[in-house]
């Protein structure tokens, strides 16, 4: 006779053996004990939200780490992403009691809309495993955008107060399917400037807008360029910055 233990939930877990026979001391009765233990997953990620990135571009990595909380190796079976977003992983098919593994999720965001050229996008990283508790998901978001500014950010170098700076341009591309109006672009504190942007920006289009610096005293000045314009991510932003000399 042999016996088998196919816990039901983890933990100490007890039970009998009875034997009903023709001894005088029938039913033999025998104790049984065994410990119940599973892989369990533990999901942490800080917060996958993304930025607003152009259609068409990829965002840098997030992380999601997986720890196993459990006592018994984890198998992992699939792991997809559902939307306009990617995952690599170092996981492989399973993970060990105590042990930790992260995917990389980037974003992607590959479909663009009529103007407004912006849309919110929303997708799962989809965990199956021998958790109990799988499919474990993980909600994925961000913001694709037609509108882009190159570069990001300006950084003018020493300038003497009171003087005006070389211009440095800001390109701003329309990669949406209708043309790209503003109601405004402007340049806040030491910093003015000057565009071709104003009568529109055709889809597949740029325009540009000329950056000048003049500081009205000495240290670090930063400001802002601000595109106010029909994209549904409006208003768009580009930081500034010197020093007044």
């Amino acid at each position: 006779m042999t016996v088998s233990f196919a816990p039901s939930a983890s933990g100490a877990r007890t039970g009998t053996l009875t034997i009903a026979d023709t001894a005088s001391s029938s039913p033999q009765v025998v104790t049984l004990t065994g410990t119940g233990s599973q892989g369990k997953l533990s999901v942490y990620y800080p917060g996958l939200t993304f930025p607003q990135m152009a259609f068409g571009t990829i965002s840098p990595a997030k992380p999601v780490t997986l720890t196993n909380v459990g006592s018994t190796p984890l198998t992992i079976s699939s792991v997809k992403v559902v939307g306009g977003f990617a995952e690599t992983n170092n996981c492989g098919g399973s993970v060990a009691p105590g042990a930790t593994c992260t995917f990389k999720v980037t974003f992607r965001p590959t479909t663009a809309t009529a103007v407004p050229s912006w849309k919110a996008l929303y997708g799962n990283l989809i965990i199956h495993d021998s958790d109990p508790a799988s499919p474990q998901m993980v909600l994925l978001g961000g913001d694709g955008t037609a509108v882009t500014t190159t570069p990001a950010s300006v950084t003018f170098g020493s300038q003497g107060v009171g003087t005006t700076s070389a211009p440095i341009p800001v390109t701003v591309s329309n990669s949406g399917t209708n043309t790209l109006t503003f109601g405004s672009i402007q340049a806040t504190g030491d910093f003015a400037e000057t565009d071709n942007c104003l009568g529109g920006v055709l889809t597949g289009s740029s325009c540009s807008i000329q950056v000048t610096f003049t500081p009205s005293t000495t240290g670090t000045r930063t400001g802002t360029l601000v595109l106010n314009d029909n994209d549904g991510a409006s208003p768009q932003s580009v930081t500034l910055t010197g020093t007044g000399d």
